[in-house]
């Protein structure tokens, strides 16, 4: 089950079209040197999923004000398809000085979800625009968390929901398996 299960919507001058793409083979995220982070990703097992406004763009996830109200307790966490970006290592890993963690996508559900567990794993893509499109957060919620400006396109990014119940779960703390990492790079 998706979030957003209707294939496309028409706008006035935007056609947006959904299709299931595959995902690259890795995704990387960027974070700082931080010791607590490390030992609370690599010896508790445990990553942080980041509400939007604790993200550097104060315009992410807020088309408009239902949309940032909605969104504002959901928890993502972003990631790039690229891993040596220089903007990327200056504003996400402490100007060069942090990581970048390479993680498999397929890999990512199973290490963050046990079998048990009506929980899943929602991975999208992030839709770039110079103007953004007049979106409807009751008809698409997860296309309103995953558009932004074109001015950040070069992230190539990806964003990655918990889901349960049709229900995108809360920002915090959350149990991950090492298993799904594939990559440390040091800035």
């Amino acid at each position: 089950s998706y979030i957003w299960e209707q294939k496309h919507q028409q706008f006035d001058k935007y056609r947006i079209e959904v299709r299931r793409a595959s995902l690259p083979s890795e995704l990387f995220f960027y974070m700082p040197f931080n010791r607590d982070r490390m030992l609370q990703l690599f010896q508790d097992n445990k990553v942080y999923l980041r509400s939007p406004c604790q993200f550097n763009d104060p315009f992410d996830c807020s088309n408009d004000e239902q949309t940032k109200l909605a969104s504002i307790e959901w928890g993502m966490w972003c990631f790039s398809a690229k891993n040596d970006d220089v903007l990327m290592y200056s504003h996400y890993a402490d100007h060069h000085r942090g990581l970048c963690i390479g993680v498999d996508p397929l890999k990512l559900g199973s290490s963050m979800c046990d079998s048990t567990s009506d929980m899943h794993v929602d991975i999208r893509p992030i839709w770039y625009f110079k103007k953004m499109p007049p979106l409807d957060f009751a008809k698409a919620p997860a296309l309103c968390a995953t558009c932004k400006h074109d001015v950040w396109s070069y992230e190539q990014e990806y964003r990655l929901f918990l889901v349960r119940h049709d229900k995108v779960l809360p920002f915090g703390l959350y149990n991950l398996k090492p298993d799904a990492f594939t990559s440390i790079t040091f800035g």
